[in-house]
């Protein structure tokens, strides 16, 4: 036996997708809220999945040009800004470069 265990295994992996959203949703109340960004997820990670959704006025140009920039985002009318972010390949500087690109191109 190798000391890991399928279910401890997927435990950490949510407990990584959590803590992602967490802290994307701390930054956006923090950096974004002041330009009209508001955080459309729930607040609770029990029903929220790896993923945050951000609204504005005008999402679907804010999505493009974060794509622009190699941010990797979806759009969801009529003002949704979806950020993926899968536990696994994401870290948390993504997440920090992520709302910091969206700050700079809201200010």
């Amino acid at each position: 036996m190798c000391g890991w265990s399928r279910t401890a295994g997927i435990e950490r992996i949510r407990a990584k997708g959590i803590a992602l959203t967490e802290f994307a949703i701390e930054l956006a109340d923090e950096r974004l809220a002041e330009l009209g960004v508001s955080v459309a997820s729930p607040r609770d990670p029990a029903r929220r999945g790896a993923h945050v959704a951000l609204a504005y006025p005008d999402a679907r140009r804010l999505c493009r040009q974060l794509i622009e920039r190699g941010v990797i985002v979806d759009f969801r009318g009529p003002d949704v800004i979806r950020f993926g972010l899968s536990p696994l390949p994401t870290r948390f500087l993504d997440v920090w470069d992520a709302v910091a690109a969206t700050e700079e191109l809201l200010s």
